[in-house]
């Protein structure tokens, strides 16, 4: 990254299948992941977030049915997001955490069900 190899170096799928802006954003977190100093590194919730904002981001033409049932296309991720509570992203990748909310949601464990 430091030298500018980071597209040299990938694998060609992930340059086929991913989008210039979200392969440089996870590399950029990868490399926070692996600082030298542990108070450094993201914790594993800034991840998380940050992995979900990257997931928002490839998502942004997002087609949404309306209520007349007609097709309409949002134009960014931010109008998007919007409805959301999502944490806001820069250019810079760094994120804001003040508006994170703790959510749940059910898990199957369907190895652990008995049959």
């Amino acid at each position: 990254m430091e030298e500018d190899h980071l597209f040299d170096i990938s694998d060609l799928r992930v340059l086929k299948e991913g989008r210039r802006e979200e392969v440089v954003a996870i590399a950029e977190l990868a490399g926070r992941c692996l600082h030298l100093n542990g108070k450094k590194r993201p914790t594993m919730k800034e991840v998380a977030v940050e992995l979900e904002g990257i997931q928002l981001l490839k998502e942004e033409s997002v087609f949404v049915q309306n209520h007349d049932h007609d097709i309409r296309e949002y134009n960014s991720v931010h109008e998007f997001a919007d409805s959301y509570d999502f944490p806001s992203i820069s250019g810079t990748g760094s994120m804001h955490f003040d508006t994170i909310t703790a959510c749940s949601a059910e898990v199957e464990h369907p190895l652990l069900d008995e049959p």
